[in-house]
């Protein structure tokens, strides 16, 4: 089952731009520039170790940048069963002066997340499995 994602980072002093530019693959967001992960032959192990390193079982899919300024950028993207929770607590110790906004849903739940330096601000409705 597919979960639609809506991420927004925001801050200042440029960590943005250093943000996009660290984490894009050709264009866009991909999650294993900061929280790496190798190449698992087994496809279920692997699918195991991406839900244990992100929380989800891929990485971002169709991904695109619906806004951008200095300041802010807002990507949506798509994972498989589950939202990026967990990659989304390591990035933000990654980037502590980011303030990282997601929003995920599809046809069994709703919520949003907000988490900054590895404290979470705001939670509801998202799960892990």
């Amino acid at each position: 089952m597919w979960v639609k994602n809506s991420l927004q980072i925001v801050s200042s002093n440029g960590e943005v731009e250093k943000f996009a530019e660290e984490n894009k693959n050709k264009t866009c967001l991909d999650f294993n520039f900061s929280v790496p992960i190798e190449r698992i032959e087994d496809s279920e192990q692997y699918k195991l170790e991406l839900a244990k390193q992100w929380g989800c079982h891929s990485n971002s899919c169709q991904p695109n940048i619906k806004y951008y300024n200095p300041n802010s950028i807002i990507y949506r993207f798509k994972t498989n069963r589950n939202a990026p929770i967990i990659w989304l607590v390591k990035v933000s110790l990654i980037y502590p002066k980011i303030t990282f906004n997601l929003s995920s849903s599809n046809k069994n739940y709703k919520g949003h997340l907000s988490i900054k330096n590895g404290i979470i601000n705001n939670y509801k409705g998202l799960k892990m499995v």
